[in-house]
């Protein structure tokens, strides 16, 4: 890292993104920093700098190893509400994050998460969770506890469909579960009704489309070809307030957006 950064003690954004940093003592003085990006930056783990960059609301540290840890050295930032630990090797969900009270936004994915779940407690404001690829083949109980949670990423995990009863007490607006190995509409969607986007593509849906019954619906993405007879099911184009449309900009009704893939 490039000691004159040190004297840019005005800076208020800051992307290292991609560059090899053998030093991260410049960081120390940057103490006006809102928005940090250290991403595929060799870290090994949480630089102890980061502890000083009390005004950070935006962090983004995916791509890293982190095998050294230094989790600790975010428990100052009460100001930050996004946080990216995209692909950082974790196999469990650090501990301190609990203490970061102001999050409203949460990167996990593309980590082999086996435990931790605890530590997503008692954040109460967060309201974005990415956890696409996250290996888990069970649903973690204490997603029903973040209760202004709206958007929710689960895709190409193989968590079993009965454990999205978890997820009913939520008023998610946004569901992705792409690529999750259903072979059915999981019944339980249909208690979520405050959804307007949700993605059920790159599964093979045999049934359960009859009880989709969610009244505020505006995006519903699938994959045709692996639906059966490579087609969408004719219950949908049958509901009176559910129309196929290729115009986006009509905001007015819904829309399916099929995707292509081979």
């Amino acid at each position: 890292m490039p000691r004159a950064l040190s004297a840019l003690t005005e800076l208020t954004e800051l992307s290292l993104s991609g560059s090899v940093i053998t030093a991260t003592a410049p960081l120390a003085t940057l103490q006006r920093l809102q928005s940090l990006v250290l991403s595929s930056c060799n870290l090994t783990a949480v630089p102890e700098q980061v502890a000083l960059l009390t005004a950070l609301s935006s962090l983004d540290l995916s791509a890293a190893r982190h095998s050294n840890g230094g989790w600790q050295h975010l428990l100052p930032l009460n100001q930050l509400q996004h946080l990216c630990l995209y692909d950082c090797r974790l196999t469990a969900v650090p501990e301190q994050l609990s203490a970061l009270t102001a999050l409203t936004h949460l990167d996990l994915s593309h980590n082999r998460l086996v435990s931790g779940w605890q530590h997503l407690l008692p954040p109460k404001q967060l309201q974005s969770l990415n956890l696409s690829n996250c290996s888990f083949t069970a649903m973690p109980k204490q997603l029903s506890a973040l209760t202004a949670l709206s958007h929710l990423d689960l895709s190409w995990n193989r968590a079993p469909a009965s454990h999205l009863q978890h997820l009913q007490r939520l008023q998610l607006q946004y569901l992705n579960l792409r690529g999750c190995r259903l072979t059915a509409v999981p019944g339980q969607l249909s208690a979520m009704t405050a959804l307007t986007c949700l993605d059920l593509s790159i599964n093979r849906l045999e049934s359960g489309w009859q009880p989709l019954q969610l009244p505020h619906l505006r995006k519903l993405h699938l994959t045709p070809s692996w639906l059966p007879g490579g087609q969408v099911p004719p219950v949908l184009a049958n509901l009176r307030d559910l129309q196929v449309i290729k115009d986006t900009e009509a905001q007015a009704i819904v829309e399916i957006a099929f995707e292509a893939y081979p």
